[in-house]
């Protein structure tokens, strides 16, 4: 369009105005026009008629040009007709069609008149809400006032410049953050509380209790919010929403200048100050009383709530801490055993009697004999035990000579620290590589409460995986349902469940067979997180299951759709020499030293609980180090066979 000539700029002004004046009566200067169609109607016709001729004028000879969005404006009065799209289409068949050209990209499904409000206010965007915590779409009013500003009440409430000027008027005009937190506030809505309901606050009445409850059930079908798994949802999702931690740590820098409470000495004085006045000791566990009524409390629960559905029990003896019972080995005499035998006992789930299977033979005994008992029942060829002609002078517990595949069965206690080495199970693995050998380290806690994930695994090292599928008969997704990647991984990989940014599956006939997850760089492997830079966090198959193919095109699609500078994962050398990522195009940076656990309850935890400054929170001595301190509670380390770690660079 080419620029409006002066005479018609000029025009187009007494247009406008002449416009105001015959739809608004338009007050110059702040005073009243004497405009008024019953007092002055020759003049307001007078107005009206130059109004039309001027325009039809200037419309059918193309002398002013306007361009489409004055024309939008001027043409759209009060009737909204420019946002009707059949009015427009047959009327202004050039203006349709810059609005269609200027919505064709991210605004193509809109509305027509949300089409035409984007064209004229020049928006190239969606609308989103105006809280910067989330990310809905706002709803369309009109095409006077546009959009909402929220996408909800709960918005506007939640969102923090809401929250800074209503704040700040509270500061104004009451003193405190919040009006309800000034003392007058607080009588005052005591006192109407107490007229209306009888008590200080409404949910303390009964009928409001009742009505409360009948709503919860008649929305979710439960009388309090915690049995419904649809609000347990909902407040996590408004839990993670909310950025708790910061909010937290941002109150505590503000109010106090430091992120915890116990950072501030007066808390921690106070806290000494009372724990001295009550225990007469600094930390209520350095109390003897105190310690000895814990563990008494401990040792009555398992006694009395652990052992009530053991049939064999004859007796129970508190005082001498044992118990007397029938012989669980098909044999015709009882025993008596030490509450803390039974209890190892119990937790492996093996022989009671200790006549028929004394102390020393003990649960790695079965364990590793059930263990072998496995591997003889799906492998049968050759199988050498006990060798120490192989990696001499070290032994193999079992050996494949035909595969060149070991298995060592790693007993919890007899392999802890007390008994071997930080470096022993380290000096087999690299040992048996140096033979190339590939040697499998199974520990007795995983093959106790993660038989089946370890059986799957045997199987596919010895190339036995009972059910194979091929990648290219499935299809990938991307899973948003942590429920899902838990409960799979849990079942299926053998170090279960990690939080991870990306997950990914893939489903043969509608059902997840593998899964591979990424997510930032951890910081407690020592590295800083860079972005476009990650981890390959897990990937599994279904148990007994191979995919084959399935690895490469899960992270096929994760490089190709979100574009990675760069990869980096490990291979635990217990299991795995990194075959798979060398297939995946991983390059070896290099081999870590042994990594340690602690042994707790049969169990292996991870070090990371047991951190220094972590202990010293507990209330353990700060003058002693980490392995001084669980040495002291007689928890020891049990070390594995290190780590190599691997990385993947877009080239």
């Amino acid at each position: 369009m080419s620029k409006l000539s002066k005479e018609w700029e000029l025009l187009l002004t007494i247009l406008q105005f002449l416009k105001k004046v015959i739809y608004n009566q338009w007050d110059s200067n702040n005073q009243k026009l004497l405009l008024n169609k019953k007092r002055n109607k020759k003049l307001f016709l007078f107005f009206y008629k130059l109004y039309i001729k001027i325009f039809i004028y200037g419309r059918n000879r193309n002398v002013y040009n306007m361009n489409n969005i004055e024309t939008i404006k001027i043409e759209n009065g009060t009737s909204g007709r420019m946002y009707v799209e059949k009015y427009v289409k047959k009327n202004y068949p050039e203006i349709f069609n810059d609005v269609i050209e200027f919505c064709n990209d991210k605004l193509v499904d809109l509305p027509f008149k949300e089409k035409v409000y984007h064209y004229v206010n020049d928006l190239k965007n969606n609308v989103y809400c105006s809280n910067p915590n989330c990310k809905n779409l706002v709803n369309f009013k009109n095409s006077t006032l546009g959009y909402n500003n929220y996408c909800s009440n709960a918005c506007v409430s939640s969102d923090p410049n809401i929250k800074k000027i209503k704040e700040d008027k509270s500061y104004l005009k009451f003193g405190t953050k919040a009006p309800g937190m000034n003392s007058d506030i607080k009588e005052k809505m005591i006192k109407t509380n107490q007229e209306r309901y009888g008590s200080n606050s409404p949910l303390q009445n009964d009928e409001v209790q009742k009505k409360s409850k009948d709503t919860l059930f008649k929305n979710y079908g439960v009388d309090n919010p915690n049995k419904s798994e649809e609000l347990k949802i909902k407040r996590i999702a408004s839990f993670k929403k909310s950025n708790y931690k910061e909010n937290y740590l941002k109150t505590m820098m503000d109010r106090y200048g430091v992120e915890y409470p116990y950072q501030i000495p007066e808390i921690l004085q106070k806290s000494k100050d009372t724990l001295f006045k009550n225990y007469g000791v600094l930390n209520p566990y350095k109390n003897v009383d105190i310690v000895n009524d814990v563990q008494e409390k401990r040792k009555n629960t398992w006694i009395y709530n652990k052992i009530s559905n053991d049939e064999n029990i004859i007796n129970i003896d508190s005082d001498n801490r044992e118990y007397t019972i029938k012989c669980d080995a098909g044999k015709e005499h009882t025993f008596k055993i030490s509450f803390e035998l039974y209890k190892s006992r119990k937790q492996f789930a093996t022989y009671m009697c200790n006549e028929c299977f004394p102390e020393h033979f003990n649960q790695t005994s079965m364990s590793e004999h059930d263990f072998l008992s496995f591997v003889k029942s799906v492998y049968f060829n050759d199988i050498l035990e006990n060798s120490k002609r192989i990696i001499s002078p070290y032994e193999l517990d079992v050996f494949l000579p035909e595969l060149k595949i070991g298995f060592e069965f790693n007993g919890i206690y007899w392999h802890n620290e007390l008994y071997k080495d930080s470096n022993y199970h380290l000096k087999k693995t690299e040992l048996c590589e140096s033979n190339d050998i590939k040697l499998i380290h199974i520990y007795e806690d995983d093959w106790m409460y993660k038989n089946d994930i370890v059986k799957s695994r045997i199987l596919n090292v010895l190339n036995l995986t009972p059910n194979k599928i091929y990648a290219r008969k499935t299809e990938i997704k991307e899973i948003t349902d942590n429920k899902i990647v838990r409960e799979f991984l849990e079942k299926n990989h053998i170090q279960g469940f990690i939080g991870s940014q990306f997950k990914f599956g893939i489903y043969y006939n509608n059902e997840l067979v593998s899964m591979m997850t990424f997510g930032k760089q951890r910081k407690n492997m020592g590295i800083k997180s860079s972005p476009e830079c990650y981890e390959l966090l897990r990937f599994c198959n279904k148990l007994n299951t191979n995919v084959i193919g399935g690895a490469s095109k899960l992270f096929k699609h994760f490089t190709d759709n979100y574009k990675p500078k760069e990869i980096i994962t490990y291979a635990d050398r217990s299991w795995s020499q990194g075959d798979l990522y060398y297939k995946l195009g991983f390059d070896f940076v290099h081999k870590s030293q042994s990594n340690y656990y602690y042994v707790v309850d049969g169990l292996r935890k991870n070090r990371f609980n047991f951190r220094k400054d972590v202990l010293i929170k507990d209330g353990f001595d700060p003058e002693k180090s980490e392995k001084e301190i669980m040495l002291e509670r007689k928890i020891y380390r049990i070390y594995d066979s290190g780590q190599l770690k691997f990385i993947w660079k877009n080239k």
